[in-house]
């Protein structure tokens, strides 16, 4: 990613958000910490000024970096501020993740098939499309995930492709891609979908289940739904490179599932121990 830097512009753009945002930020400080508030008041003025310039330096700034990718004053000046890999920075970037992965700055692309060895082909489409995304972009690092039920010596892929067995903890490695290319299933679409990643899915044609994540994903407006048998190595390439690093926004996804589960979880639990609860009487509770 190319940047540039203009001293001149940032250092008005400061002037600017101290001179005017400073005041918002003392008037939260007043409405919502009193007691610092009153702290601050009483301190000698310019310690006083010298502590709120602080805090509004070191929290309220950049939690406004982290949620717009500018202030007010940046944002008059055309100043947009992004991490080495063109995201808003952040207290967890996609940088920081991509380093602790072992991924370097270049775009990158991860291929997974998920628990079966069906998507197979779908791995060894991406691999043939691979050299014709070269082309356009040189730097890419294709990494093909294989799962555990596919050997990856099954595969023939083109010098450059990565391709990995079983990868734990692979939704780590969706937060840290420009794009993914995965079946249809649940688990990968809905984790891309609440990491806000780009991606492409292939359902599998016939597929009840598949169908069904399909059509919840075009709820959510997430993804770009894929036909296989529609879709050449040259087409692919030309998807991947509309979408590769694109900025996504989807419907929220709800995050409560695992409490929601250990609640019930408990409830049935108790039932269970202390009144001897029925199993029709269970299932009642269960489909409720």
């Amino acid at each position: 990613m190319q940047s540039q830097v203009y001293p001149w512009r940032r250092y008005w753009a400061r002037i600017f958000d101290i001179t005017f945002i400073m005041p918002i930020y003392i008037f939260i400080i007043a409405l919502f910490f009193p007691g610092l508030n009153y702290t601050i008041t009483r301190m000698n003025s310019f310690i006083g000024g010298t502590l709120l310039l602080l805090f509004y330096l070191i929290f309220f700034e950049p939690m406004m970096l982290s949620s717009f990718g500018t202030t007010p004053g940046k944002s008059l000046l055309g100043i947009k501020i992004r991490d080495l890999s063109g995201e808003k920075i952040s207290y967890t970037t996609k940088a920081a993740v991509r380093k602790k992965l072992g991924y370097g700055q270049e775009p990158l692309l991860i291929c997974s098939i998920g628990g079966t060895s069906v998507g197979r082909e779908l791995l060894a489409l991406c691999a043939k499309a691979y050299p014709i995304i070269k082309e356009h972009k040189p730097d890419l690092c294709m990494v093909l995930v294989c799962g555990p039920r596919l050997s990856p010596e099954t595969l023939e892929v083109p010098q450059g492709v990565e391709v990995r067995k079983y990868v734990p903890d692979l939704f780590e490695h969706f937060a840290a891609a420009d794009l993914a290319i995965v079946q249809g299933g649940a688990t990968s679409t809905l984790e891309l979908s609440a990491l806000g990643r780009p991606f492409l899915y292939f359902t599998l044609e016939g597929h009840f289940e598949q169908a069904y994540v399909a059509d919840r994903l075009s709820r959510h407006k997430a993804g770009i739904k894929m036909r296989f048998s529609q879709t050449s190595p040259a087409s692919l390439a030309e998807k991947i490179l509309s979408h590769l690093g694109k900025e996504v926004r989807y419907a929220p996804i709800p995050l409560d599932g695992a409490q929601k589960a250990a609640q019930l979880i408990n409830q049935l639990f108790w039932l269970v121990l202390v009144s001897r609860t029925t199993l029709s009487e269970i299932f009642s509770i269960i489909l409720k």
